[in-house]
C-alpha cells in the first residue's frame, strides 16, 4: 500500500506518504451511489474532506453521517495507485 488514510476527531480525511508536488483525486460517493465530494487536487491549498458536501445538488450545511465509498487516485512514483474503500462518518 504506497499511501496511508488518516481520519482525525475533527473529520478532516488526510492522505500521507503520498509525493507533496503529485496531485491526488478524491471522489466520494453516499450509498446510494450519489457523488457528494470530489476534488482532483485534494489537499492542495488546504483542500480536505471535513465531513460536508462540495456538490452543488448537496446541501452544503448538511453533515454526511453514513457509510461512504472513497475512490483516491495517487500519482506514485510514476504510476498511478487507485485506492477504493469505505469510511464511516457520524
Amino acid at each position: 500500500m504506497p499511501f496511508l488514510l488518516k481520519m482525525a476527531l475533527i473529520t478532516i480525511l488526510k492522505i500521507e506518504n503520498t509525493d507533496k508536488n503529485r496531485p491526488i483525486t478524491l471522489q466520494v460517493f453516499d450509498e446510494m451511489g450519489l457523488k457528494v465530494y470530489e476534488s482532483n487536487y485534494y489537499q492542495q491549498n488546504g483542500e480536505y474532506f471535513r465531513g460536508y458536501p462540495n456538490i452543488k445538488r448537496s446541501s452544503r450545511k448538511q453533515t454526511i453521517s453514513r457509510n461512504l465509498f472513497l475512490c483516491i487516485d495517487v500519482l506514485f512514483q510514476w504510476t498511478t495507485a487507485n485506492k477504493k474503500g469505505f469510511l464511516y462518518v457520524r
